[in-house]
This record gives structure tokens, C-alpha cells and sequence, in this order.
């Protein structure tokens, strides 16, 4: 049996993670340039990978709030996104991806724009403040 929640704070050069199966909370926002970003997202894939072997049924909203994201960070929220995307082909589950970029950073927001075309999945954009 696998934690219900992962919960991973928010520092300078690393997202903070609330995944939670039961409130069906999946977010993950900040900055994201740890120096070993295997290490970092490690814990993070493996929860997720324990949590799409329960077979999920419910819908489920994935949440992005990047401020920042470097290349290592951006290929494992690929495989974060795979994972999300295996586990709607395989329950038949809506996943909802809302994509959140500050209204002045256009780089954030093509970067969605790749992640959605890459995944496949359907992403709604949301402008923040």
C-alpha cells in the first residue's frame, strides 16, 4: 500500500507537489531548476506510478504552476505526463490539465503548448496574475 498523499514543499529551485489520491489533488508549482532533477522528481514518479496500478476511476485535474522549468525538469514532467496520460487511456478517467503562466511570460505558455501537443493530453490554459 502507497501513501494516499506526497506532499514536497516548495523551495527556491524546486516545485512544491501536492498529489493526493482521496481529494483527487494533483499540483505541482514553482520553480523547477534542482541540480539533480532525477533525484528530485524520483519520489514523485514512483508515487504516481503506485497510484496509476490502484486503476483510478474518478476525474481527475492535474494542476501546473510553473514559474521556471530547465531542461532536466521539463523531460521527467514529460514522463509525469505520460503517466497521467496512460492512466486516463487505461480507467477511461477525464484528466482536465489546466496549465497556469504568468500573463507577461510567453515562454511559459508555449511551453504548455509543447507539453500538450508531446502528451497528447487536452490542456486549458489559465493566465495568472
Amino acid at each position: 500500500m502507497f501513501p494516499k498523499a506526497l506532499r514536497i514543499e516548495k523551495k527556491l529551485d524546486t516545485p512544491g507537489i501536492t498529489f493526493d489520491k482521496d481529494m483527487l489533488l494533483f499540483d505541482i508549482n514553482g520553480r523547477s531548476f534542482p541540480e539533480h532533477s532525477g533525484v528530485f522528481f524520483a519520489p514523485v514518479l514512483q508515487w504516481l506510478k503506485d497510484y496509476k496500478a490502484t486503476k483510478p476511476t474518478n476525474v481527475t485535474e492535474l494542476r501546473l504552476r510553473f514559474e521556471y522549468l530547465n531542461t532536466s525538469s521539463s523531460k521527467l514532467l514529460l514522463e509525469i505526463l505520460h503517466i497521467f496520460a496512460d492512466i486516463e487511456k487505461q480507467s477511461g478517467t477525464h484528466l482536465t490539465v489546466k496549465w497556469y503562466y504568468p500573463g507577461k511570460d510567453e515562454s511559459i505558455f508555449a511551453a504548455g503548448q509543447e507539453f500538450e501537443e508531446i502528451s497528447g493530453l487536452r490542456f486549458r490554459y489559465v493566465r495568472s496574475k
